[in-house]
């Protein structure tokens, strides 16, 4: 090898070779790239820094030394050529590295933090290319095919977008592959009803299997600023300095701003301002609230600690003062239950109230209903405890709260929380075995729609069945009724119910756009079975889930609509 070289050199051929010299060098460097990519074992490396360029180093290069400069060649002309070469093997090492790990970016940000060796590999990569924008089209394609589709759930899309932020503040300090790549994440979040609400309750939620926004929240220091606050000039000057990579965002300027990478700040500036998490961090304490039985608020008051560092105290006023009428509804409580034991004789008194200062609570449920006789005894024994302790009336609220109560079958005790109107319900069974709906909605002063979904509760455990429609009568078999239920599970189920229904009027929507916009590029109009066939094949989730029969009433509604009109049996855009 050496002495053909040394002919092709003394021959003055080299020049000839160089190419085909260059097509061998590029083509083993792509098969070593292909290969570490291909570890099944160790897919995210690190390869760049331990395998491909040491690699380079003492392969590649050390075979160029030997074909194109023999060692009687000129050494400072040798020398010069190689580093050209050189520069030229790496810069192609960088670029297609970077290519390869830019293709399955978007499962390098599912798999993070395990993937963290390819991030840093990507972040080298790009520190030696101009890379960031095919980077940031590639996965802002990789979003749109495989993340923001209507029947991917809120909360699934809130995990890769906490990934996608983590990954890509690894990879970019600066913020700015973030705020460009992320933003169709972010304006489709807009869009969906339950963000702020998945957004709170992670926040809260100290469990293991959340999004870590709770760990995140208790080790971050700034305070969530709105997006307007953001662009002022009050910067601190002790913040370091990441100067952002050109090329990012195509015909537009980089602002020498600083972008937030706070994630929990990120998350909240969806929206552009803080209230709404604030609103629905308030409504959700109240709900948390009017569900404790002991008075036991310190999970509560710890989660409300945390965000005024985040929120500022004064966002979170309501929340402390409601967290306060829990202490005195302890207070007071104890102080009846002590009072009625003494002068009444009553041992372990049922009631318990939460006394609330209307005005700082969230709007609450102002359905009401009669309640049983017994109940209601023992409310207005309450009462008039509470009038002479306190010099105040009660106005009480029947739907709130919760009931703790045992059902003695077959001689077995079972024990349930539920919901206030649950336990109405079944203490009439009390006074005979089986009621009509229309009985137990004369009998409660509440709609029958109301009735239906709490009394689903009890068929559902088995306690009630319903043998002909809209009548129910106790179960005689109490052998497949589970213990140790609560009022959660019927909620769980409302929550599911309504969840869904909010998702079908989002697809309803994306089936609608998508309609609008093939009736644009078709012209002339599109029949009902073209359009059937087209949503089959481009939309997700579209395929086996409509009739055409359905379809056409849709296409209809449209039309009645104004969205669409239809001549012929074909429809067109407006």
């Amino acid at each position: 090898m050496k002495m053909l070289c040394h002919d092709l050199f003394c021959l003055k051929l080299v020049n000839l070779v160089e190419e085909i010299c260059s097509e061998i060098l590029f083509e083993e460097i792509s098969k070593m790239i292909q290969k570490s990519a291909q570890n099944s074992e160790e897919p995210y490396g690190p390869y760049l820094s331990e395998v491909v360029l040491p690699w380079v180093e003492d392969v590649v290069l050390e075979w160029l030394k030997i074909v194109l400069f023999p060692l009687h060649q000129d050494p400072q002309q040798s020398k010069q050529a190689f580093t050209r070469w050189k520069s030229k093997i790496e810069f192609y090492v960088y670029e297609n590295f970077a290519k390869s790990k830019i293709a399955v970016l978007f499962d390098i940000i599912v798999d993070f933090p395990e993937s963290i060796p390819a991030i840093k590999d990507l972040k080298k990569c790009l520190e030696e290319t101009n890379l960031q924008l095919p980077l940031v089209k590639s996965l802002v394609s990789s979003f749109e095919k495989r993340l923001l589709l209507p029947g991917v759930t809120t909360e699934s899309i809130l995990e890769i977008y906490v990934s996608t932020i983590l990954a890509l503040r690894e990879l970019d300090p600066s913020g700015a592959l973030l705020e460009a790549s992320g933003n169709p994440i972010r304006q489709y979040l807009k869009q969906r009803p339950d963000t702020v609400k998945c957004i709170v309750s992670q926040l809260t939620d100290d469990s293991t299997e959340g999004l870590g926004l709770f760990e995140e929240l208790k080790k971050s220091t700034s305070t969530v600023q709105d997006v307007m606050d953001e662009d002022s000039n009050d910067e601190d000057p002790n913040t370091p300095w990441n100067p952002a990579p050109l090329h990012v965002i195509p015909g537009e300027e980089i602002s020498n701003r600083q972008v937030s990478l706070d994630l929990i700040s990120i998350l909240v500036n969806i929206f552009g301002s803080k209230e709404p998490f604030v609103n629905q961090f308030t409504t959700t304490l109240g709900e948390k609230l009017l569900e404790i039985k002991d008075f036991d608020t310190e999970k509560e008051l710890r989660n409300v600690e945390l965000l005024k560092l985040k929120f500022g105290e004064q966002s979170l006023t309501n929340c402390e003062i409601m967290l306060k009428d829990m202490a005195d509804s302890k207070r007071t409580n104890s102080y009846i239950h002590t009072n009625i034991k003494r002068t009444l004789k009553i041992e372990d008194f049922p009631i318990n109230a939460t006394i609330i200062s209307g005005l700082f609570w969230p709007q609450l449920s102002e359905d009401k209903f009669t309640l049983p006789e017994s109940v209601q005894n023992n409310i207005e024994i309450f009462n008039k405890e509470y009038a002479m302790f306190k010099k105040r009336t009660l106005h009480w609220k029947s739907t709130l709260g919760v009931v703790s109560l045992t059902l003695e079958m077959d001689g077995k005790a079972l024990d349930f929380e539920v919901q206030p109107l649950q336990a109405a319900i079944i203490m009439l069974f009390q006074e005979k075995d089986n009621w009509t709906l229309a009985e137990l909605e004369q009998k409660l002063e509440i709609s029958a729609t109301q009735i239906r979904r709490r009394i689903n509760y009890w068929v559902g455990k088995g306690i009630l069945i319903e043998p002909k429609a809209e009548f129910f009568q106790l179960s005689k078999n109490s052998g497949s009724v589970p213990s140790g239920v609560n009022h959660n599970d019927t909620e769980l189920m409302e929550e599911v119910i309504e969840e869904n229904e909010e998702e079908d009027d989002m697809f309803g929507e994306t089936v609608d756009k998508f309609i609008i916009g093939m009736c644009r590029s078709f012209g002339a109009g599109l029949k009902t079975e073209e359009i059937h066939s087209k949503l089959s094949v481009f939309l997700p989730g579209y395929g086996g889930s409509t009739s055409i029969a359905e379809l056409l009433k849709r296409l209809e509604n449209m039309v009645k609509e104004g969205q669409l009109d239809c001549n012929n049996g074909l429809f067109q855009a407006i």
